[in-house]
């Protein structure tokens, strides 16, 4: 229960990319396992899943993609939960990343957004079988609806970024002058080259 707590108070003071971190890092050291990581999917990209933030080992890893196909998380993603206890390797013999770190077990939750629309994958994994799959699945359950919050605010971050990437490629080649001023004030805010 007190590492139940302290882990709530230290995830719900991160936000962003560090809040990834921040979870995958408590929910490894709750669960006693050597991994744990959050994964993003966005079938309109890309049809591999896109780490957010893994811990093996107690050390962090760097972000990177898998293949979605051969791993476990195939089986989750827009799902439900599921536990394999032991034998991961023997179920998913082309999973990279299991074959590497010489896994036995894995657990994952589905994360969505709060249209209920698929957002990627919070897991862990581990090379011991994994035992009380209730508790494990309860505290996937808990961080998946804090990871979920965190990517579906990633996602809109990210769309916002396009669309003004987008206004400035119009703005900046238009044929036309365009200024843009302060009603108010009447000072010029911008102008596009063709102003100039």
């Amino acid at each position: 229960d007190e590492a139940l707590h302290a882990a709530a108070l230290a995830v719900s003071g991160a936000y962003g990319e560090s809040a990834f971190a921040e979870l995958v890092r408590y929910l490894a050291t709750l669960l006693h396992v050597e991994v744990a990581f959050v994964a993003h999917h966005d079938p309109d990209a890309e049809p591999d899943m896109r780490m957010m933030a893994m811990v093996c080992d107690g050390q962090s890893v760097p972000q990177g993609h898998y293949a979605l196909e051969t791993s476990p998380c195939a089986r989750v993603l827009g799902q439900g939960f599921i536990a394999i206890a032991t034998g991961l390797r023997a179920q998913f013999p082309d999973d990279h990343n299991a074959r590497v770190t010489g896994m036995d077990s894995y657990a994952g939750y589905p994360l969505f957004d709060r249209q209920g629309r698929a957002l990627g994958t919070l897991g862990v994994a581990s090379r011991r079988p994994l035992a009380n799959l209730v508790r494990i699945e309860s505290m996937l359950q808990i961080f998946a609806v804090r990871a979920g919050a965190e990517l579906e605010q990633l996602r809109a971050l990210e769309a916002l970024h396009q669309s003004a990437a987008s206004y400035r490629a119009i703005f900046e080649s238009a044929e036309d002058a365009i200024l843009i001023h302060d009603w108010d004030t009447g000072e010029v805010i911008d102008a596009n080259p063709k102003a100039c």
